[in-house]
């Protein structure tokens, strides 16, 4: 794969910002009309504009662009439950369809939930004696980004944490992600990190996916049996950019330590959802404002380079 810095050119196309090199282009981003100028660069084609803080990087079509500092490992937050989905699925491979195994919730599952909504993260209620699929737990660790079913689904996949991230390490390695390191499956730990050029070929290999890819399209979880034997209950996508922009996949996160981060997948074309594909990786956004404004600009910046 070819990487440039700013601009990456293949044959007679290059990646640059949106269709018009003069004026300016009207986007809604989460609900927030958003004015983007586009401005020629001193060579006459319009520049891509990077963002101002953190690292980012688009993929299109077999084009890829990196900004200043894509390369540097940060911070990623909950982008860290990709990983855990794809190192799951290849210990316990599933059909896009299929369930898989049963796992009953225990004790330990119920403090994983105590200890994480303790320490502020997202987490979902649980209880003794409840009964998750394989698919379950994965559907609330992608869309509704649950930190506790992170690590229930880690601990019933591999026994425990230790051999987890054994297994993730190795599945770093044996696909060249050498700048992704994990500390736990819930992405709280700052030591979980990557450069925004790995995450981009991590998104690839989710998209290829069947089960991630339909996972991190949907919007809410599908409806799933209460903890305590009460009404079934579904949650909501903790992306708040799913279907804005054509977007439908794949993941955001957020803490301190990484700001606000994305991996988001949407067509090239809107109008052509078989046809290649755009990727954008933003890393360290100072706000979740930010980040969609970021995502907004550059999905222009791809969509426009034909």
């Amino acid at each position: 794969m070819d990487r440039a810095r700013g601009r990456i050119a293949t044959g007679r196309r290059s990646l640059g910002i949106a269709a018009l090199t003069l004026g300016a282009t009207l986007v809604l981003v989460c609900g927030t009309w958003a004015l983007l100028a586009l401005r020629p660069s001193e060579n006459g084609e319009p520049p891509i504009i990077w963002p101002e803080t953190g690292a980012a990087a688009v993929g299109a079509g077999d084009q890829t662009a990196l900004s200043p500092g894509a390369e540097t490992t940060r911070p990623i937050a909950s982008l860290t439950k990709l990983i855990v989905a794809l190192v799951v699925l290849e210990s316990a491979p599933l059909d896009a369809e299929d369930p898989g195994p049963t796992f009953t919730m225990d004790a330990a599952d119920v403090a994983a939930y105590e200890q994480e909504r303790a320490s502020g993260g997202q987490a979902l209620p649980v209880s003794g004696g409840e009964v998750l699929t394989e698919h379950d737990l994965l559907e609330l660790v992608v869309v509704a980004s649950s930190n506790n079913h992170a690590l229930s689904l880690t601990r019933h996949v591999f026994g425990d944490d230790t051999r987890f991230l054994s297994a993730a390490r190795s599945w770093l390695s044996a696909r060249g992600l050498d700048s992704v390191t994990l500390a736990d499956a819930t992405g709280m730990s700052p030591e979980n990190r990557a450069s925004a050029a790995d995450l981009l070929d991590l998104a690839r290999i989710a998209e290829g996916s069947p089960v991630v890819r339909a996972l991190a399209a949907q919007d809410r979880t599908k409806a799933l049996p209460a903890p305590d034997g009460g009404a079934r209950r579904s949650f909501a996508a903790t992306n708040d950019m799913l279907n804005a922009m054509g977007i439908d996949g794949l993941k955001t996160g957020h803490t301190d330590a990484a700001g606000f981060t994305a991996v988001i997948t949407a067509p090239l074309e809107p109008n052509d959802p078989s046809g290649p594909r755009v990727t954008v990786v933003i890393l360290g956004a100072p706000s979740a404002a930010q980040r969609s404004l970021d995502v907004a600009r550059l999905l222009a910046s791809a969509r426009g380079a034909g």
